[in-house]
Formats: structure tokens, C-alpha cells, sequence
């Protein structure tokens, strides 16, 4: 019973965006996700988000990181014990934090996806 009132308790706080009909809310939240990035490395947002570019333009809508509100990065830690850290980090933080959380997770692999940005036909597999 507690840890279904735990589990209810986490869904209104902290994942009622997520929990909703449509994704919307979720959605809005993300798209501050490409000026932080810009904001935290000028450079690789330059690469990664080329407004002008319609094969790019598409990064601008963050659904690449739509798993990462969802599940708090559950997806994409794969260690458990990590995860756990990262998760009491998440909780103890007010909301927005999972922003930053993200945004250093895309500068952390910074030379793989500029790696991958210079191939041809590069934004698919960025997406």
C-alpha cells in the first residue's frame, strides 16, 4: 500500500506532464532543451541545431529526448545503482532540473555526435 501511495505521489509531483492525454506540457518543457545546450556549448549547438537546415530543423522539437521525461532517464542509464543516485538527484531537485540533467548528458557526448552531425544524411540517426 505505501509504496502504491509513493508511486501515486511521484505521478502528480513530479510526472504529471507525462501522465496527461497528449504530450503537450512535455513537449513545451523540451524545447528548452536545445538553448541550453547552445547555452552550455555554443559550438555543438551550431552543429546540432541548423534552424535553416529542414533535415536538422527537426532536433529544434526535442522528441529525441522524450524518454528521458518519461522515465527519468531510465532508458539510458544502464547501470542501476547510477540510476538510483541520479533518480534521488531528480526528486530532491526542483522540476526543471531534468533540463540540465539532459543538456549535460548531450554535451557529455559531445565528439560522438558531432562525429556523427559531419556524416551525410546525419540528422536521422541524431533524431
Amino acid at each position: 500500500r505505501r509504496a502504491l501511495a509513493i508511486c501515486r505521489a511521484l505521478a502528480r509531483r513530479r510526472l504529471s506532464d507525462a501522465c496527461k492525454k497528449d504530450f503537450a506540457d512535455v513537449s513545451t518543457a523540451l524545447k528548452l532543451l536545445p538553448p541550453l545546450i547552445h547555452a552550455l556549448d555554443g559550438e555543438l549547438g551550431q552543429i546540432l541545431f541548423r534552424p535553416h537546415d529542414p533535415e536538422f530543423a527537426l532536433l529544434l522539437e526535442p522528441l529525441w529526448a522524450l524518454s528521458w521525461a518519461v522515465t527519468l532517464f531510465a532508458h539510458n542509464v544502464d547501470d542501476r545503482a547510477s540510476l538510483f543516485v541520479l533518480w534521488d538527484r531528480l526528486l530532491a531537485a526542483p522540476p526543471c532540473f531534468s533540463l540540465y540533467v539532459g543538456a549535460a548528458l548531450v554535451a557529455h557526448n559531445r565528439e560522438s555526435l558531432i562525429a556523427t552531425a559531419m556524416e551525410d544524411d546525419a540528422a536521422p540517426f541524431l533524431h
